[in-house]
C-alpha cells in the first residue's frame, strides 16, 4: 500500500521535465531533507515561488513524492518555533506566531512594536510598516 504523507518546507527549485510531468524540490523544515516532487498536472504547480514556504501532500515513492496537492502555507515562529498559518511578519524578515513573540523580536521593546503597528493606521505610512499581521495561505 502506498503511504500518503504531508511535508512542510521551502521550495528550492522547480521545472518541467517532460510534456506531461513537472518536478520540484522542497527542503523539509525539520529534517533538512530535500524531497523530489513529481506531478502530472500543471495546476499543482501554479504560482509557485522559489524559497517560499509550502505544504505538499502526496504519495511517497522510492525517489520522493508524487504530489496530489502543493499549497503555499505557514511559517515557523522565529522565537518559539511553533508552526503557524497566521501571525506577524516582523521587521521585514522575521516571523512570530503571536504578539508576545513579535515583541521578543523587538528585544522586548513593546513601545517600538506598537509604534510600528501604528504606521498601518495611516494610509500615508502603511507601506512603510516593517511589521504587520498576516495569514499565510
Amino acid at each position: 500500500m502506498n503511504e500518503r504523507i504531508t511535508i512542510y518546507g521551502t521550495l528550492e527549485s522547480f521545472e518541467q521535465i517532460s510534456p506531461e510531468d513537472y518536478s520540484l524540490v522542497i527542503k523539509e523544515y525539520e529534517s533538512g531533507k530535500e524531497w523530489q516532487i513529481v506531478a502530472t498536472r500543471w495546476d499543482v504547480f501554479e504560482d509557485l515561488q522559489l524559497f517560499h514556504h509550502y505544504r505538499c501532500t502526496g504519495v511517497k515513492t522510492l525517489n520522493g513524492l508524487t504530489a496530489e496537492e502543493v499549497d503555499r502555507w505557514g511559517r515557523y515562529c522565529d522565537v518559539c518555533g511553533k508552526w503557524h498559518t497566521e501571525g506577524y511578519y516582523v521587521l521585514e524578515d522575521g516571523y512570530a506566531c503571536d504578539e508576545a513573540c513579535a515583541v521578543a523580536l523587538y528585544n522586548g521593546d513593546w513601545n517600538a512594536f506598537r509604534a510600528d503597528l501604528a504606521l498601518l493606521d495611516d494610509p500615508e505610512t502603511e507601506e512603510e510598516a516593517p511589521t504587520y499581521w498576516t495569514e499565510w495561505e
